[in-house]
């Protein structure tokens, strides 16, 4: 199929390429089809209907791709393809099917495969590569709905972009407020101090984390480590008394351990073996892209926003952002988060 596949790109290619210098006008795409229904009629081409239809189609289709990044000055002039080239493929748009390590293909039947990982979902179009060494590798498109969308366990990713959105008021600017002279006070090799807390609280808890799902459940201990996050932005808030605002650094051990870690074990737990690595990934996107960007972004605008005349900036003002933030996130996981113990969604 790699060898009729390269043969219609080439005959397209050629076919749009002599039409234009004859006539100044680009061959479409459809009446490229309408030749390749008449070559399969014709005694020396056709070998062509051995081949599936799909795939011929989609050789078109690359073509006229082709030409399109071509005229967007996306890419040089098409080339045509060589049987010599090392890397030949094929792709096939759609009724593949995979079942007990096999991989059925239109026209040529069941292949045996041996995969890389476990596939996901329903496939949908795969791809068919030829290596330098002879060997046949398939890289699958599939179609799947994650269930973590559609339940009301979706509020594991709201909170999860909610705790980014606010992360950067925590991490951006706790050594800014310990040293700042209107507030305070600290020098900075005690405000790095203070800081370090937040470390070794992390360590503390984390070594109690499994007992403690064990004891508390998921719900309890991710309700624990948002109700921490709040706290701790309220103290800031407030900016006294200064033991006060020091001991609010241990509460990052409760944020980081029970929140951020609980947060992917609950996504581990609540999402069947075969979209596991998908839902992490898609928490991740919250969490790391664009809940991250996001949260720069808002905290930048806040900490411009309340900037003091003569210097300085408010920082009750600041952290009440974030406090209100999380506070929103603690009452909606508590009222909208189910948690159904050996259950997954």
């Amino acid at each position: 199929m790699a060898g009729a596949r390269r043969f219609v790109y080439n005959l397209a290619l050629a076919s749009r390429r002599d039409h234009y210098r004859e006539s100044g006008e680009t061959l479409k795409r459809h009446e490229l089809s309408a030749q390749l229904t008449q070559l399969k009629l014709q005694p020396e081409t056709a070998w062509l209907r051995t081949c599936d239809s799909q795939v011929l189609q989609q050789a078109l289709a690359d073509c006229d791709r082709a030409f399109q990044h071509f005229f967007a000055r996306r890419s040089r002039f098409p080339q045509f393809k060589s049987r010599k080239h090392p890397r030949q493929s094929f792709r096939i748009p759609q009724r593949v099917k995979i079942e007990d390590g096999r991989c059925y293909v239109p026209k040529v039947g069941w292949v045996r495969l041996r995969p890389s990982r476990p596939v996901e979902g329903t496939p949908k179009s795969a791809t068919f590569v030829l290596d330098p060494c002879g060997h046949w590798h398939v890289g699958l498109v599939t179609e799947f709905e994650l269930a973590l969308l559609r339940q009301r366990n979706f509020v594991l990713l709201g909170i999860g972009f909610l705790s980014s959105l606010v992360s950067p008021f925590f991490y951006n600017f706790s050594f800014l407020f310990l040293t700042d002279p209107n507030e305070v006070g600290f020098a900075a090799s005690t405000a790095n101090w203070a800081q370090s807390l937040g470390q070794v609280a992390e360590v503390v808890v984390l070594l109690g984390l499994a007992a403690s799902l064990k004891r508390l459940g998921m719900k309890r201990i991710l309700l624990l480590g948002v109700g921490a996050q709040m706290l701790r932005f309220s103290v800031y808030a407030l900016g006294e008394p200064v033991w006060l605002v020091v001991a609010a650094m241990t509460l990052h051990g409760l944020v980081f351990t029970f929140f951020f870690t609980g947060l992917a074990i609950a996504v581990e737990n609540l999402s069947k073996p075969e979209y596991r690595a998908s839902a992490q990934g898609l928490m991740s996107f919250v969490r790391g892209g664009i809940g991250s960007l996001c949260g720069n972004l808002f905290a930048g605008w806040v900490y411009d926003r309340y900037a003091l005349p003569g210097g300085g900036h408010d920082w009750e003002q600041i952290f009440l952002f974030p406090a209100c933030i999380t506070f929103c996130s603690l009452l909606a996981f508590a009222l909208l988060f189910r948690e159904r113990r050996g259950a997954q969604v």
